[in-house]
């Protein structure tokens, strides 16, 4: 930083040096900006989700996402993982209570996913219309205390939050949001808000950042 006492330059020098000064000042934020921007993929793959992330990679051509820490259940101390569904256009992840358990309701407490974002890809308030009125209009049902509705990830990114409510069992609390044309969700049966979001914090950090 250039402090009064110091000696004013003049000349023509002094000039080239002020302006070249202020053109890397205006380009600093830039810069940041670009040094800090992030690539879809993902930087570490943790031991529950290497024996198939390789071969869904190879399955679909959206970027999969992976979290580097997974909230669990009071009732588990460790999870496993399996990729139930993948298309060249969309993947699914389930996150399991038991090895082996291929994506069953009895023993599956979340789930993950990605999607291509193109115009014919169904809105939010079109896939839970029902769930979405319930949430409103809930009556006995038992529904979360969390507010349906947007909520802000890392990195500047919004989300979707949409809680969990009572059907035949708990539902998934789930939190959507979009990056360079996909469309990602992760979810977990009952959660709060605050484990949701936690999870797609999760996610979006395991990301690696571009070269400047």
């Amino acid at each position: 930083m250039i402090r009064r006492r110091n000696r004013v330059i003049y000349g023509i020098s002094g000039i080239a040096v002020a302006i070249m000064f202020l053109l890397l000042a205006a380009r600093a934020p830039l810069l940041f900006a670009q040094a800090n921007e992030r690539v879809l993929g993902v930087i570490e793959v943790i031991p529950e989700f290497v024996g198939f992330y390789e071969d869904l990679e190879g399955r679909t051509e959206v970027p999969v996402l992976l979290p580097t820490e997974v909230p669990l259940p009071e009732h588990l101390n460790e999870f496993f993982a399996s990729a139930t569904f993948a298309q060249q256009e969309r993947y699914t992840v389930d996150l399991e209570a038991v090895e082996g358990c291929g994506g069953a309701g009895a023993c599956t407490f979340g789930s993950m996913s990605g999607e291509v974002l193109t115009d014919q890809t169904p809105k939010l308030e079109e896939m839970y219309a029902p769930e979405m009125e319930t949430l409103v209009n809930p009556g006995d049902r038992p529904i979360s205390s969390d507010p349906l509705g947007p909520v802000e990830l890392v990195d500047g990114l919004e989300g979707y939050f949409i809680p969990w409510m009572a059907t035949a069992q708990c539902s998934e609390s789930k939190v959507y949001w979009v990056q360079e044309g996909f469309r990602y969700r992760v979810g977990i049966e009952c959660a709060d808000k605050e484990d949701v979001v936690e999870l797609a914090n999760s996610v979006i950090r395991n990301e690696p950042i571009a070269e400047p």
